[in-house]
């Protein structure tokens, strides 16, 4: 499988707070944007739960963990709805 990159503009801090919060997480910016890519294109739908503590996490625990809340009963959140419930 080939790799490419991609490329996106954010905020600088937003940038600088988002590498802490994967740093303490035990993993990567790389790898998170790989299980989250992995995940949305699986489901068609973006679900997000990570816990706050921190954690190492493989990227089958996190399957599991997302597998466990939608179980539960979390309900998947398409675009349309994360959307709504920005402008809401």
């Amino acid at each position: 499988m080939s790799k490419v990159a991609i490329n996106f503009k954010t905020d600088k801090e937003l940038k600088e707070a988002f590498y802490r919060v994967v740093k303490e997480m035990h993993t990567t910016p790389t790898s998170l944007f790989n299980m989250f890519m992995s995940h949305t294109v699986q489901n068609r739908s973006i679900t997000i739960s990570l816990p706050k503590e921190n954690t190492k996490m493989t990227e089958q625990e996190f399957y599991e963990m997302i597998d466990k809340s939608l179980e539960s009963g979390l309900k998947p959140m398409s675009m349309e709805d994360l959307k709504a419930l920005h402008q809401g």
